[in-house]
C-alpha cells in the first residue's frame, strides 16, 4: 500500500520530495515538501476531499499542516 501512496504523492504537481516514518507499530509521519505553498495547498486540499479512499485503505489522517521551510541541512 505504501508504494502506491508514494507513487501518487510523486505525480503531485509541484512535489519535491518526501519523507514517510513510522513513530510507532500503528502510526507513522510523512513530510512533504512542494516547490511552492500553492501546491502545497492543492495537494493538501485533495487529501482531505479523499477520506472515503483512506478509510478503505485503513489510512486516518490525525492533521495535516503546512508549513514553510526556513532551513535544513
Amino acid at each position: 500500500m505504501l508504494d502506491r501512496i508514494v507513487e501518487g504523492v510523486r505525480a503531485a504537481p509541484g512535489f519535491v520530495h518526501g519523507y514517510w516514518a513510522d513513530s510507532a507499530p500503528t502510526r507513522s509521519h510523512t513530510f512533504i515538501v512542494f516547490a511552492d505553498r500553492a501546491a502545497a495547498e492543492v495537494f493538501a486540499e485533495d487529501v482531505r476531499n479523499n477520506l472515503e479512499n483512506q478509510a478503505r485503505a485503513g489510512v486516518r489522517n490525525e492533521e495535516l499542516a503546512i508549513a514553510q521551510v526556513v532551513a535544513s541541512a
